[in-house]
């Protein structure tokens, strides 16, 4: 779905004041393909800027018109429309494909994976149209990548600009793997504080050698105090809590319980084979349930990042465990 601006911008929440432009981490924005490296970040402009040139655009290599734009933002955004404005001659992109929050993708990963959404483009040089999403799926993005297939019959794909409208929250995006995934960290480096329930904590507390005797310990006392509350005062903690939250600060959550016996279910069918909690791709929570198995104890902890984070966490844990 497409709108054209023959209308009151300001009416239509069409003007800059909705630019993400602003929230762009413009010096990590990559393109694969480029004929010309970093000729990417040219194309990330101010809206009233779009048509403005001074010759730079995004090309890709000739004779393959494939382009693959990876944007990242600097706080979460909600998308509500993109905007594409193309190279003349058959050269502007005619189709876009959308991922959110997938880092490095190449273009096997492109062709094999579904997009979470995705337009048939016109050749839009004069800047007038605007691209709608389907706004429930643009929540809470952290990053996008733009998959341009081909072009209008051109040997490359021009691009002049990319925009998107929406509005940013106040998370950030921090990445949170300088501390978990470190072996032997620095605790002068690090100045957040762990959230447990709703008290706070140093991280250095946690980065000694019995650190993680000390989170255990905590977290055992934090689940104890639980009992005593009623589901009033629970929430009201809760409320209470995010509210001592300060831009910034990073915090961890956990999603599930071993209390639950999730995998000892049955509604007919048998116990579940594969237990997964789908909302911690998004929320960046640890999830833990009683391992599956009746060996008489254990506990599965599940976490979900990038395929290149998740490689490096399972690298540096193993390296951990035999040292």
């Amino acid at each position: 779905m497409s709108c054209t601006h023959d209308h009151n911008c300001e009416d239509h929440e069409c003007s800059s004041d909705w630019s993400l432009y602003k929230h762009i981490d413009l010096p990590k924005v990559s393109a694969l393909n480029e004929s010309v490296s970093g000729s990417v970040k040219s194309v990330f402009k101010a809206w009233e800027q779009r048509l403005h040139s001074s010759g730079e655009h995004l090309e890709s290599n000739e004779g393959d018109p494939e382009l693959l734009v990876f944007v990242p933002f600097t706080s979460d955004v909600k998308i509500k429309s993109i905007s594409i404005v193309g190279g003349p001659d058959g050269t502007s992109p005619s189709k876009l494909r959308v991922f959110i929050n997938r880092e490095g993708i190449d273009f096997s990963d492109a062709e094999s994976m579904q997009a979470v959404q995705e337009w048939e483009l016109a050749e839009n040089l004069q800047g007038v149209l605007e691209y709608q999403t389907r706004y429930s799926k643009f929540q809470s993005v952290g990053n996008i990548t733009l998959h341009f297939p081909e072009s209008f019959g051109g040997d490359t794909t021009q691009i002049r600009y990319i925009g998107f409208k929406g509005e940013a929250t106040q998370l950030k995006r921090d990445v949170v793997a300088t501390i978990v995934y470190e072996i032997r960290p620095n605790p002068s480096d690090h100045k957040t504080k762990a959230e447990t329930g709703w008290f706070q904590y140093e991280a250095r507390a946690f980065l000694k050698e019995d650190g993680f005797v000390k989170a255990v310990e905590i977290l055992s006392d934090s689940v104890k105090g639980l009992a005593s509350q009623g589901v009033e005062s629970l929430f009201e903690n809760y409320v209470e809590g995010t509210k001592k939250i300060k831009p910034g600060e990073q915090f961890g959550s956990v999603a599930g319980s071993t209390r639950l016996g999730i995998n000892g279910t049955d509604f007919g069918w048998g116990r579940p084979v594969k237990t997964e909690f789908v909302s911690i791709d998004r929320s960046g929570s640890f999830s833990m349930l009683v391992r599956r198995d009746e060996s008489g104890g254990g506990v599965e902890i599940g976490m979900c990042s990038t395929k290149s984070e998740m490689n490096t966490f399972l690298s540096l844990f193993k390296d951990g465990l035999s040292n």
